[in-house]
């Protein structure tokens, strides 16, 4: 297990990375994106495959929690088990309603269970008067978004 490059290692290539992309002309610039978001694509496929060839292959327990294989002189490889709860979003409130209904005990059951995180739904919020968007503005934060890039070729259905 020597030898295994660290995360910090990468920090030298990452200046010099820089100080190349500034050198590039625009022209360069955006084909080096262009190939740098296809390749980027392709790893986050190949590293999902790996990954769970990794674990097919290390870790016979996938329970919940996390787990540690033993590699050698100071390495382990640590996984991390979960398992996502999603409710069915168009079945919550009627479900809701009817551990309430069902007792007393229900409803502190119903009152508990879903924690919902608040939404902005922006089609609506153009659409409110100007004294309730002051309301909204109050409590709500902005920053710009990052910007999404696409490079589009001359025999590209128009969008």
């Amino acid at each position: 297990m020597t030898g295994w490059p660290s995360e910090k290692s990468a920090s030298p290539w990452i200046a010099d990375q820089a100080r190349a992309i500034e050198q590039l002309s625009d022209d360069d610039l955006i084909i080096e994106w262009r190939e740098m978001k296809l390749r980027a694509a392709a790893a986050v496929v190949s590293e999902l495959q790996l990954r769970n060839e990794v674990i097919k292959r290390k870790f016979t327990d996938t329970s919940d929690g996390t787990k540690n294989i033993e590699l050698g002189k100071g390495w382990k490889l640590k996984a991390v088990f979960k398992t996502s709860y999603n409710p069915d979003d168009g079945k919550v409130d009627e479900t809701l309603e009817a551990m309430r209904k069902a007792s007393p005990e229900g409803v502190v059951y119903a009152n508990r269970i879903f924690g919902f995180k608040a939404s902005l739904k922006l089609s609506e919020y153009k659409l409110l008067p100007d004294n309730f968007k002051k309301m909204i503005d109050a409590i709500i934060t902005t920053k710009p978004a990052q910007p999404s890039l696409e490079l589009v070729g001359p025999d590209d259905k128009k969008k």
